[in-house]
């Protein structure tokens, strides 16, 4: 990947939604630079670090960086990095998000790197943060997560911070594959355990109902697991079928029945009932399906959750619509793999998914819109017959 040069301005004074926007000018930045080179951290003491290592300045602009980082945005040396912020070094998506650069736009509250700079800076010490950040890579979009150590620095009077950068992303994907197959269907096996415990004549019709929209939902998660995995490793073919679209969302809300039986739904189609798609109908079923389990979790009764089909010129739209609001801080981040608001471990995979299956397989569009007096709304788009 190589990297995406900004000519970013010298800022005095700016506005910022979170991080201050001034920067020192490159003559400043290259003797910051030779200043690090001489003294207690070296290039190669730099090259040694098995971690992504940056050193930075008190305006969190690279003065110097080890191989790691070079390799990743694809730098020859570091005078491709120099000067930069450490999301324009590695094209984070909300680097330009505001014209003070890295860490001034509104997403950037929620950076664990970010944080973890400022909090060193500001307390003088070590400082630990697990840093969610997408990546514009040459195949599209590129989820990464690290875990982030920023350590402060004085050298010669001056403020700098060493900041490690460790890629947990095969970790914390390991962790989502345990959780799916030790919780989902360990506890399904469980159930089926009880039911075949119980006499002929206690097989409640409702316990076997129970029992099939578990069966389901975990044959459900395994299926999307393995989907997203292959989505992200390029290896993903969509299965273009024919299939009525009443029946799929009829279909997904029997099965969240089963694991909200406390929630009411409602479904309005708009659509004739024999209305038939030609797409990949698995890769639909879980986008609708993960917005529609987000939208419950995030719901009490006797709150109702909507899904509302409609059709206009070949494009289906499928809005999934609960009362809570979806607060600023959650808004940012809703489309990050592994951000979760659960309480319990969660992970991250709902809307992360259904955006990546609707736009980069389905042809369509994944947005929502959340305001506190009319609630949070999400929206699948996507042509009715998938070229």
């Amino acid at each position: 990947m190589n990297t995406h040069m900004v000519d970013w301005p010298v800022i005095r004074n700016a506005d910022t939604q979170f991080a201050p926007a001034a920067r020192e000018n490159m003559r400043m930045v290259r003797q910051q630079a030779a200043l690090i080179d001489q003294n207690r951290i070296g290039q190669a003491i730099l090259d040694s670090i098995s971690d992504i290592a940056i050193v930075l300045n008190d305006k969190r602009q690279i003065v110097a960086a080890n191989q790691h980082l070079l390799n990743l945005v694809g730098a020859a040396n570091t005078d491709g990095v120099l000067g930069l912020r450490p999301g324009e070094a590695v094209r984070c998506i909300h680097a330009q998000d505001s014209p003070g650069g890295c860490g001034t736009g509104e997403a950037c509250r929620q950076c664990g790197a970010v944080k973890a700079i400022l909090t060193s800076l500001l307390t003088e010490k070590t400082v630990e943060r697990e840093a969610l950040i997408t990546i514009r890579g040459e195949k599209g979009s590129l989820p990464l997560e690290f875990h982030t150590k920023a350590n402060f620095l004085s050298v010669a009077g001056q403020r700098f911070v060493l900041l490690l950068l460790n890629d947990i992303s095969d970790k914390k994907r390991k962790l989502v594959a345990d959780r799916i197959i030790f919780g989902e269907v360990l506890s399904t096996l469980a159930e089926i355990t009880e039911v075949l415990g119980q006499r002929q004549d206690e097989l409640a019709y409702s316990l076997l109902q129970r029992l099939r929209g578990r069966s389901v939902y975990a044959t459900a998660q395994l299926c999307l697991y393995r989907d997203i995995s292959l989505a992200e490793a390029g290896r993903l073919t969509p299965d273009i079928t024919a299939f009525n679209l009443s029946e799929l969302v009829n279909g997904v809300l029997e099965s969240a029945s089963a694991r909200f039986p406390e929630i009411p739904m409602k479904l309005e189609l708009n659509v004739p009932n024999t209305l038939t798609l030609d797409t990949d109908r698995l890769l639909l079923w879980h986008s609708i399906s993960n917005l529609f389990t987000n939208a419950l979790e995030a719901s009490e009764a006797p709150d109702t959750v909507d899904i509302n089909v409609s059709s206009q010129d070949q494009q289906i739209r499928i809005s999934v619509h609960s009362n809570p609001p979806m607060p600023r801080a959650v808004q940012s981040q809703i489309f990050v793999r592994s951000f979760t608001t659960k309480k319990q471990p969660g992970r991250g995979l709902g809307t992360y998914s259904a955006r990546v299956f609707v736009e980069r397989y389905l042809g369509g569009k994944v947005s929502f819109h959340s305001e506190e007096d009319s609630g949070t709304t999400f929206q699948i788009e996507i042509p009715a017959q998938l070229d």
